[in-house]
């Protein structure tokens, strides 16, 4: 087994190497306080054998580490989901080793912790995150937004949540998902906020149609939206790579769905 690497203050718990004994000191563990014994569990670099020996620990501050642990084997994950303790469940909701139906099962959990710990997992699968998606608590509705594995319906009903966050809203999140699907973008892209509707105009799922009039808008923030989006049609990409706006032909030619031709074309009058 590694060795703890060691710092001025005993073992360091930022990771282990081989040393020269391949054994641990066996009680490496009792060297820890609860603090550091729980940052130590909840360390991807800790081998998997001494993580199983801080399984069923008393302290529930480094159980949930533990079942944080993305080296924690999926079948004790399970057991950690069921835990008394909202924060060792939480734990367990974040891991991604975490097996989906444990994962739909903590989508219902009455702890808010453990349910945006499977809203920001990438692992969770559709049933979970359409779960979610409806919460009561914004944050997590938020987080469910930006998750791609959340179901395109699911996104299109975010897509009208105004409920305010810290920064925006909980539509902003779905808005930008590129599973966002196109015909809410489309609307959304038309919204009197301009943050709101720009966000609409980066997605790379919004529809050609919409981004080639917002190409041609009097707006600075939709026409530099539109004509960064890798799905902006060619043709006005090109079009506007030859044009007499430098700005916006600058952003046409970055942009890798213009046309070569014209790429090409424009960079020679840019110079």
């Amino acid at each position: 087994m590694p060795n703890p690497t060691s710092g001025p203050h005993g073992p360091s718990l930022g990771g282990w190497s081989p040393g020269p004994d391949p054994l641990a000191p066996p009680d490496w563990f009792a060297q820890l306080n609860e603090a550091e014994l729980a940052k130590a569990a909840a360390n991807p670099a800790l081998p998997v054998e001494m993580l199983r020996e801080l399984v069923g620990t008393n302290s529930p501050v480094v159980r949930a580490g533990v079942a944080a642990n993305p080296q924690l084997p999926s079948a004790l994950i399970i057991g950690h989901a069921t835990d008394p303790t909202a924060d060792v469940r939480a734990g367990a909701a974040s891991n991604p080793n975490c097996p989906t139906g444990t994962l739909a099962v903590l989508a219902g959990d009455p702890s808010k912790a453990a349910r945006y710990g499977v809203a920001k997992n990438s692992s969770s699968p559709p049933d979970a995150l359409r779960v979610l998606a409806a919460d009561p608590a914004a944050g997590i509705r938020a987080r469910a937004g930006r998750h791609t594995a959340t179901p395109p319906e699911m996104l299109a009903l975010l897509a009208g949540d105004r409920t305010p966050l810290d920064r925006g809203a909980v539509r902003d999140r779905a808005i930008s998902n590129p599973n966002c699907p196109p015909v809410v973008l489309a609307i959304v892209a038309s919204d009197p906020d301009t943050g709101t509707a720009t966000a609409a105009l980066k997605n790379p799922s919004c529809p050609p149609e919409v981004l080639a009039h917002a190409a041609a808008s009097r707006d600075g923030r939709f026409r530099e939206a539109a004509l960064t989006n890798p799905s902006c049609p060619p043709e006005v990409l090109g079009a506007v790579a030859i044009g007499t706006d430098a700005r916006a032909a600058r952003l046409a030619l970055a942009n890798p769905s213009c046309p070569p031709a014209d790429r090409a074309h424009g960079g020679l009058l840019a110079d």
